[in-house]
């Protein structure tokens, strides 16, 4: 008898335990993307990290670039000064004069906690920082914004500090789950006219940018860390001002390890993950 009872305490113990594993339930945040949704009582800061497997904090993941003009040359993002122009302007720089303020490498570091806490209190995002290294792997820019990671999407804001300002007329980086070759999907944006620039692009107002998603094919390819499988996914996005476009590769262990961005004026910003480092 007390065999049987003890048999009972442990199913019941291990239904509790289950329970209070169930994974929480989801709900269409942006016009599309699928977010993690809590119970009102649930006030850990870090309840939207918590099961990422990619976007883990404290890694590094350190990504080269290079911006491709409209003349086909190729550009870093950096700071120059002379006679005509402040030192402090950002400036497409031939890669061949780059400097100590020259943007030379990006790191994507994801953090714990919720640092938009007080101005966005329900903010649904794991945190993280691009750092904007030059070429001694000094820090001369910081960008603090967010990535939503869960079981049914992936989807992170793109660099948007100085002129990397271009890549917000873009498609975002956006996997959703299950993936399959030929899925496709939708999301939609509302952009206000403070992105705005005269180096690509104006408009008064805000635009309203439509974007397709689709995947094209899942393949080996060769990479840093070896030969690994990609899932390739084509993006376009459409407004009154144009079309723009993003092919991502995305990897399971590393997250989008390539993109390749085509921009509103024919240009090209290209990402390309280097290095992951861990703790």
């Amino acid at each position: 008898m007390k065999t049987k009872l003890v048999s009972i305490i442990i199913i019941s113990l291990f239904v509790a335990s289950c329970k209070t594993r169930v994974s929480p339930k989801f709900l269409i945040d942006n016009d599309g993307i699928l977010v993690e949704k809590f119970d009102s009582t649930n006030v850990d800061d870090n309840k939207y990290n918590l099961d990422n497997e990619i976007y883990v904090a404290k890694t590094k993941f350190i990504y080269s670039y290079k911006h491709i003009g409209v003349d086909k040359q190729e550009y870093f993002i950096g700071k120059i000064g002379n006679s005509e122009k402040k030192s402090n302007e950002w400036e497409f720089i031939p890669i061949e004069k780059k400097n100590d303020s020259t943007i030379f490498n990006i790191a994507v570091i994801p953090l714990n906690g919720n640092a938009f806490k007080i101005s966005i209190p329900d903010y649904n995002q794991t945190n993280f920082f691009y750092d904007f290294l030059n070429n001694d792997g000094q820090s001369i820019g910081k960008e603090l914004t967010g990535v939503i990671e869960n079981k049914k999407n992936i989807w992170i804001h793109p660099p948007r500090f100085a002129l990397f300002t271009i890549l917000e007329l873009n498609p975002f980086p956006y996997i959703t789950f299950p993936i399959r070759k030929g899925k496709r999907w939708n999301w939609h944006l509302s952009i206000g006219d403070h992105w705005s620039n005269v180096r690509w692009k104006t408009w008064v107002g805000r635009i309203e940018n439509d974007y397709i998603y689709e995947i094209l094919d899942r393949k080996k390819i060769k990479t840093n860390f070896g030969k690994i499988k990609c899932t390739i996914s084509r993006g376009t996005a459409h407004s009154q001002l144009g079309k723009t476009y993003l092919t991502s590769y995305f990897n399971e262990e590393y997250g989008f390890l390539k993109l390749e961005y085509t921009n509103i004026d024919g240009s090209q910003t290209i990402f390309q993950l280097e290095k992951v480092i861990k703790n």
